[in-house]
């Protein structure tokens, strides 16, 4: 199988498993940029070292994030398990472990400050507030609907 083979099966195996246009536009950048590393040859001749190799790269010379190198990973062994069905050593090409940071906290006072900042403007107050006891992200509020709000509790 060619490396444009490859990649037409990938494109293939993402669509049916209803991936979005944006997870699939990143799974065929990243199978992209992993065939470009190793320009001339083909992905089924490569193997678990080559891919460590790759890792390696990106973490060493593109000094890119332990999330981002572990996006790759998960997209190379979806090429090699999936679309080629090629069984990997998995312990030869392991994820990497992502240091995560809690988030910083509002005082009281900077949540005051916050709902005070909207003045007068109800609307503007409301979303704030809506936002902040419902624990929404932006997009949520956006699809948030009448029903959705129990004014029994409130």
């Amino acid at each position: 199988m060619t490396n444009d083979e490859v990649l037409l099966k990938l494109e293939e195996d993402v669509r049916l498993r209803g991936f979005t246009s944006a997870t699939i536009d990143r799974y065929l950048t990243t199978a992209k940029a992993f065939l470009r590393h190793y320009e001339g040859r083909q992905i089924v001749d490569l193997d678990e070292h080559d891919i460590r190799d790759f890792l390696k790269y990106l973490i060493n010379d593109k000094k890119l994030v332990q999330a981002t190198v572990n996006n790759y990973n998960g997209v190379i062994r979806f090429i090699y398990e999936v679309t080629l069905g090629r069984r990997l050593n998995l312990k030869l090409i392991p994820r990497s472990k992502v240091v995560r940071y809690l988030p910083d906290l509002l005082i009281v006072e900077d949540i005051q400050a916050l709902f005070n900042a909207c003045g007068n403007n109800l609307r503007d107050r409301a979303i704030l507030m809506t936002i902040y006891g419902g624990r929404l992200r932006l997009s949520e509020l956006c699809h948030l609907k009448t029903s959705d709000v129990y004014a029994s509790t409130m």
